[in-house]
């Protein structure tokens, strides 16, 4: 059986390159433009991860989710008062 061998272009095109850089730029042109949302929704989603353990806790004590929630916010944000005064 004869070997087949396949090569791949070792230069790329000029337009291919420049596509590759307008669409570099053109993604962190959108998030320069969105940071704030985009800052926003990533220290929204960590604090949502940091403060679930408790949530589920005071779940198991069945405490309504809306209420544990509560708590933990107002606690966390207690907390960082003491420390910070």
């Amino acid at each position: 059986m004869p070997e087949t061998k396949f090569e791949s272009p070792s230069v790329t095109s000029a337009a291919a390159t420049s596509l590759r850089i307008i669409a570099v730029a053109t993604v962190f042109a959108c998030l320069y433009v969105a940071s704030s949302l985009v800052i926003s929704l990533i220290c929204g989603v960590f604090i949502a991860i940091i403060l679930e353990p408790g949530v589920k806790l005071m779940e198991r004590m069945r405490v309504p989710r809306w209420v544990g929630s509560l708590v933990m916010v107002m606690a966390t944000l207690a907390g960082c008062t003491w420390l910070f005064i």
